[in-house]
């Protein structure tokens, strides 16, 4: 197995097992054992347990907002505030299930790092809320949106979509589209001065 292999395999096996046990429960003994290899192996990729945490939520939270800025350049320039805000909404529906462990660990873990790391994974966090509070202040701006505070409207969105690694379960009866499109129309349809504009 080559590095990068083993690297990858060290943060997947590492992700499932903070997911389930929490990242207290889980030692780096018992990380290099469900790997497989010795645990100097283990030290040789990562110098602490903090540097795979670190590597899983930045890797996650890095991803999620290189696909919402992709998928914002994808939309026709003419898009209205409303199908900005729905196509972000969706898009980090879909990625935050399909990334569910790591969505998960982000949103419930990214305590247990040391400060100068938290500090890092909070620049990088505002960057993601920032395209949210744009879109909803420029709608709000254009008549589109109600007036309200800004910032709680985009808390409110982005709050809604935080327990979706809890409760979320493949071969349930929806799928992530269908979720996705559910997430989209409601939470932006409460922001709409003409609710009845917004087409399911």
């Amino acid at each position: 197995m080559g590095g990068d292999q083993r690297l990858e395999l060290i943060m997947n096996t590492a992700e499932q097992m903070f997911f389930e046990k929490g990242y207290r429960g889980v030692s780096i003994r018992d990380l290099a054992a469900a790997v497989g290899i010795q645990m100097s192996s283990l030290y040789y990729y990562f110098p602490s347990k903090d540097e795979i945490l670190y590597r899983i939520i930045k890797r996650h939270m890095e991803e999620l907002i290189l696909r919402m800025e992709r998928a914002l350049s994808e939309l026709d320039p003419a898009a209205t505030n409303a199908q900005k805000l729905r196509k972000l909404i969706r898009e980090s529906v879909i990625y935050r299930i399909g990334d569910r462990l790591a969505a998960g660990i982000s949103t419930t873990q990214g305590r247990e790092l040391p400060r100068d790391q938290t500090v890092e994974l909070t620049l990088i966090l505002k960057r993601y809320e920032a395209l949210y509070l744009r879109i909803i202040s420029e709608g709000m701006a254009s008549g589109e949106f109600v007036r309200t505070d800004v910032a709680l409207a985009a808390y409110i969105i982005l709050g809604a979509q935080v327990r979706l690694s809890a409760w979320f379960h493949p071969g349930g009866r929806l799928t992530p589209e269908d979720i996705a499109e559910t997430y989209g129309f409601l939470l932006v349809r409460g922001l709409l001065t003409d609710p009845t504009s917004l087409v399911e």
